[in-house]
């Protein structure tokens, strides 16, 4: 848990709770989503190689290639046209304008061969487009990262050697890149956890690096 002392914003939320939603992979499309659904109670997610509202577009095949792989055939005018529509004649989601303060934290890794970084940027496309507030959302997308939740000190290695003269991974390096696989969190000296909940809940404690 982290503890917040200090809360700033020219825009005044009308939400009574602080009460965010963080995921990666498929559950961070599923934070988004639920965050675009219920709007009028949730006031920021922190989404790690995730993607925007509707994308599938009840299609599975869109789900595993265009909204995984093909970012370019994603469409955010129409995504956003959707989310409109939707709201106004069916009232199934929250209003859309219930975002315009909310805090938005959005990871992606440059290396991320599941969910390739283009799909990210769609996404920080479409909150660009919804959240007015100037700095509230938040992106890191520089680090040289696998799909993964990145950490301080937890997990595989963020990077790896591969030796073939070996055959193995080694710490010689021969061949280098970045680590895919279970459980999809690697240390890569970077505190994703603290870093989604600073900026979600206005947080300004020091970091401890020693986590």
């Amino acid at each position: 848990i982290v503890q917040c002392s200090s809360i700033s914003s020219s825009v005044v939320s009308t939400k009574s709770l602080d009460l965010t939603v963080s995921g990666i992979s498929a559950g961070g499309f599923f934070a988004h989503q639920v965050h675009v659904a219920l709007s009028s109670q949730v006031t920021g997610a922190g989404i790690v190689a995730g993607g925007p509202y509707y994308c599938a577009m009840n299609n599975l095949v869109t789900a595993q290639t265009v909204c995984m792989k093909d970012p370019k055939l994603i469409s955010v005018d129409a995504l956003i046209e959707i989310l409109r529509n939707t709201y106004a004649t069916t009232r199934t989601i929250d209003s859309p304008d219930n975002l315009k303060s909310d805090r938005v934290y959005l990871f992606s890794g440059k290396s991320d061969t599941v969910v390739v970084q283009g799909v990210m940027e769609k996404l920080e496309e479409l909150y660009g487009r919804l959240v007015i507030e100037p700095g509230n959302v938040v992106t890191e997308f520089d680090m040289n990262a696998e799909h993964a939740f990145p950490t301080l000190s937890y997990g595989n290695n963020c990077m790896f050697y591969f030796s073939p003269a070996l055959n193995s991974f080694t710490n010689q390096h021969s061949r280098t890149g970045t680590y895919l696989g279970e459980p999809y969190i690697n240390r890569c000296d970077y505190d994703a956890a603290y870093n989604i909940l600073r900026h979600l809940i206005f947080c300004d404690t020091p970091m401890n690096t020693t986590r």
